[in-house]
């Protein structure tokens, strides 16, 4: 994906990620100079573009009907899945407290 980059004041390129991390070893473009893919309006450091991201990591579940998420906990989704999920967990605490309240009293 070419990315377009405002180095000195002015917007240069298109490069490829490999591109930006040639210039960057020859001091041509600086790690705080901002880039933007083609495809987007975000500009960010060329620092952060160039920063190895995580793996996402499949989570298997032992509990039968558990839902499955890849990445850990909302990495699916983002922050929307993180949400999501602490509710889940929530609901299911509250349950697990309810039941085991309830299993006292008949």
């Amino acid at each position: 994906m070419p990315y377009m980059v405002e180095h000195d004041y002015k917007v240069v390129g298109p490069y490829s990620l490999e591109e930006l991390g040639q210039h960057i070893a020859n001091n041509t473009l600086a790690p705080t100079d901002r880039a933007c893919d083609q495809n987007s309006s975000l500009w960010l450091p060329i620092s952060q573009i160039l920063a190895p991201r995580p793996r996402l990591v499949a989570i298997a579940s032992s509990a039968p009907g558990t839902p499955f998420f890849k990445g850990g906990v909302g990495a699916a989704a983002g922050v929307g899945g993180g949400i999501l999920t602490a509710l889940l967990f929530l609901w299911r605490a509250i349950r697990v407290i309810n039941l085991l309240t309830h299993a006292h009293h008949p």
